[in-house]
């Protein structure tokens, strides 16, 4: 009897962990650094929003690095400051689920009422992890054909995404 029992309970955990690995939240890290290239301690880091203006404040460590985890996907707005430094603003972060993005920044010497706003996006390039990922939003979703009107065939569009041929199970890696 507790032999069954010690079975269904391993399939049962063993059943559990793969769920685990199923987050959506990302992450956003860089490293801060003045004009020459030295990484700058204590500066204050603030991930916002802009949806829900949320925020979320650090400080960057002493080699000048900072990390925001479980980040919910979204755009944000980096904002880093330090006294002595111009005030450094960059819009239109986007994280997308599972992301890891890397934000960096490079403060110039002035007041911290002169700031430098970038509007345009940073490129989505990930340096930290080998890890593919898509995030299909409303415009490509309206634009594809849906085949059979099956939504979960979108889910092929994932590059992490393993389709078998011939059976109908659907691989999430």
């Amino acid at each position: 009897m507790t032999k069954k029992i010690a079975m269904i309970a391993t399939f049962a955990l063993l059943g559990i962990l793969p769920a685990l690995g199923q987050d959506a939240r990302g992450r956003v890290r860089g490293t801060v650094t003045d004009g020459s290239g030295a990484s700058i301690a204590k500066a204050t880091v603030i991930l916002t929003n802009s949806e829900t203006k949320i925020s979320a404040k650090q400080e960057t460590t002493p080699s000048g690095q900072y990390i925001f985890d479980f980040v919910l996907p979204g755009t944000y707005t980096v904002q880093v400051e330090l006294s002595g430094f111009k005030k450094f603003l960059q819009k239109n972060l986007l994280v997308q689920t599972r992301a890891d993005v890397t934000m960096n920044a490079t403060l110039e010497i002035g007041s911290v009422r002169e700031q430098i706003t970038v509007e345009a996006a940073p490129v989505a390039v990930q340096f930290t992890t080998s890890t593919m990922g898509l995030t299909v939003d409303t415009k490509m979703t309206n634009n594809l054909p849906i085949i059979h009107r099956n939504p979960f065939l979108l889910a092929a569009l994932n590059p992490a995404v393993v389709v078998r041929s011939g059976e109908r199970s659907i691989f999430l890696g």
